[in-house]
């Protein structure tokens, strides 16, 4: 069936997944870009800004380890905002007519609500205002849908008038849709990249190493046939460690309570730091 356009439905849907695949392709290249500026950017800061001891970082780490503890950084947050688009595309789609559909609106706040329980279990305990903040956001985020729906529908009342079918009225809908919900994840990554790298800490957990019966917390680096390339945290520099006079290695507690460990219990068999 073709429309007043002569154009099949089909079409335009295939036009406006596409216009997606092609925007989430840019958006994960930026991010791709940006870890390399951000790695740096976190070794400089974990090196109190050092560049001799920022370089060492970058030199002996291998990038794969980044890359997974930003993935485990990232992850939690981008699930987060995962629930926080849902309900920003719900707002608007409410605001354009769903709300015949009201009650569907309980199991579209639920699932943001299960996205956010990961970057809700890592957080310190207690920080109860935090908690507040990030589950105030599932409300604003769909006021602020259904809001710049009406916005949208105001600033562009000149073009949708121009617009010769209902269907070239509502590509031009969904196509300025697609942008602010991806906006929204590239946004999201860049915070995440921000804060990764000026409160992540070091990418790698730390561990109790015994070096002439005298314990020191470090991190390793990486391992050498006859040295262990360690950064000291307490002297600010990476240092090299003959591996015979290494007696013993142990990963280390933190003392870093989270709500997940608060609720569950933290683990158990590891020396304080």
């Amino acid at each position: 069936m073709l429309t007043d356009s002569g154009e099949e439905p089909s079409n335009i849907d295939s036009e406006i997944a596409l216009s997606r695949v092609t925007t989430i392709k840019e958006a994960l290249a930026l991010l791709g870009l940006l870890l390399l500026p951000g790695f740096s950017l976190r070794a400089l800061v974990v090196a109190r800004f050092d560049p001799t001891v920022a370089t060492a970082l970058v030199q002996f780490t291998q990038p794969l380890n980044f890359l997974l503890d930003f993935l485990l950084d990232a992850t939690p947050v981008l699930l987060y905002v995962s629930g926080l688009t849902a309900l920003f595309w719900y707002g608007g789609r409410w605001q354009r007519g769903g709300r015949g559909h009201a009650l569907s609106i309980v199991p579209v706040f639920l699932l943001a609500l299960v996205l956010s329980v990961p970057i809700i279990m890592i957080a310190p305990f207690p920080e109860i205002l935090y908690y507040c903040i990030l589950l105030a956001f599932l409300p604003g985020t769909f006021a602020a849908g259904n809001s710049l729906t009406i916005l949208k529908g105001k600033s562009s009342q000149k073009l949708l008038r121009s617009a010769r079918t209902r269907e070239e009225r509502q590509r031009y809908v969904d196509a300025l849709q697609t942008r602010l919900e991806i906006r929204m994840y590239v946004v999201g990554a860049v915070v995440v990249l921000a804060i990764s790298a000026f409160f992540g800490g070091m990418w790698l957990a730390p561990e109790v190493l015994t070096v002439r019966d005298i314990p020191t917390t470090g991190y390793v680096l990486q391992q050498q046939d006859q040295d262990l390339v360690v950064y000291d945290p307490s002297l600010n520099a990476v240092v090299r460690m003959p591996k015979a006079e290494v007696s013993h290695r142990q990963f280390c507690d933190t003392q870093n309570v989270t709500v997940s460990q608060y609720l569950f219990g933290g683990p158990q068999g590891r020396p304080p730091c």
